[in-house]
């Protein structure tokens, strides 16, 4: 699993990055115009992916230590409702196809994560 969370490192930390200095960036692929509040409001989702990239850098270097493993239920949550919100997003025609792949990748890191915190508590 340590290289799983490596990936979910660089993941958050690749996502955070875009999200506060590339937010036009991201919304163009998903085929959404931007406005200074949608950056602005996009620029405030980074911080808050931002956030959780210490916790991350602890589960993959310190995974046995309790709150390194606290962090997991959080990821999940963040993970499950933003593709929530995007499918929403999606179903509505505010967005793009192209947020169909990553509603699907975020689910299935949330699901790799869901059964490593069951594997983990059971041993």
């Amino acid at each position: 699993m340590k290289h799983f969370f490596l990936f979910l490192l660089v993941f958050f930390a690749l996502s955070a990055v875009g999200l506060l200095f590339f937010p036009t960036l991201m919304f163009r692929v998903v085929g959404i115009e931007a406005s200074k509040e949608t950056l602005f409001l996009l620029r405030v989702s980074g911080a808050g992916v931002s956030a959780l990239v210490p916790g991350i850098w602890l589960l993959r270097f310190k995974p046995e230590m309790t709150a390194a493993r606290a962090i997991i239920p959080g990821i999940i949550m963040y993970l499950v409702l933003s593709s929530a919100v995007d499918l929403l997003a999606y179903l509505q025609k505010i967005v793009n196809f192209a947020a169909l792949p990553s509603i699907l990748f975020r689910l299935a890191l949330a699901g790799i994560l869901a059964w490593h915190l069951r594997t983990a508590s059971k041993s």
